[in-house]
């Protein structure tokens, strides 16, 4: 076998052998920002929603007589994130100075996010680690939903509306693909791990809206 092919056969063996995975499940707590971030609305809040995904690092010159080394980190999520809008205004598609409907609106997208990673390892003990990390979220809306929450304005809240994939009007759509920057920490003890981290959009998910998301999940290596 020519030898160039050996050097790179022993290449992909040993980033198998380094690599690690699991998976893990925990929830969002994100909310909009930006000039028009209450949506036509009186106000917005947080929505939290559940997230799931599946995550792999590689190792970079990790040496055992070192307390510290690096890694890189790729993960694939299912990820649910939005706002609350209060008091949000619907007009008559038919007649628009008639106002149909004024109540609290959840306006959320599920998320197909591949995040990505660069990675500080700790080793406290052999067993305790913790890790910092820093690193980006490309997001797909994959699914979007406008609902209006039930007898959250009694005297005008009548029309309930819960529409997948396409919200009231095409002013309403949001961007497909969308970019985070993200922040974070993570706590192992053996297999099982905790992790938290901030992400804020750096590209517009509406016009004059952006979207931020604190995340805590637990996880397991596999």
């Amino acid at each position: 076998m020519n030898f160039k092919y050996i050097i790179v056969l022993s290449f992909f063996i040993s980033i198998n052998v380094l690599a690690q995975s699991g998976i893990k499940a925990g929830i969002n707590i994100s909310n909009y920002y930006g000039v028009n971030a209450n949506y036509g609305g009186i106000k917005h809040e947080s929505f939290v929603a559940p997230f799931v995904g599946y995550f792999k690092d590689w190792d970079i010159a990790k040496d055992s007589s070192r307390k510290y080394y690096f890694s890189i980190g790729l993960e694939t999520d299912l990820s649910v994130k939005g706002a609350i809008i209060r008091n949000k205004v619907v007009y008559s598609e038919i007649n628009p100075p008639e106002i149909w409907d004024i109540s609290d609106r959840e306006m959320y997208g599920y998320y197909l996010e591949l995040p990505h990673t660069i990675k500080l390892h700790y080793m406290f003990t052999k067993n305790i680690h913790a890790q910092l990390y820093g690193g980006g979220i490309l997001s797909f809306d994959i699914v979007d939903v406008t609902r209006s929450i039930r007898d959250s304005n009694p005297e005008y809240s009548y029309n309930i509306i819960d529409i997948p994939f396409y919200p009231v009007t095409l002013g309403d759509m949001p961007a497909f693909l969308s970019y985070n920057l993200l922040a974070g920490a993570t706590f192992t003890y053996k297999r099982f791990l905790l992790d938290i981290r901030y992400s804020k959009g750096v590209t517009e998910i509406y016009q004059g809206i952006y979207l931020s998301a604190t995340s805590i999940s637990l996880g397991y290596s596999l």
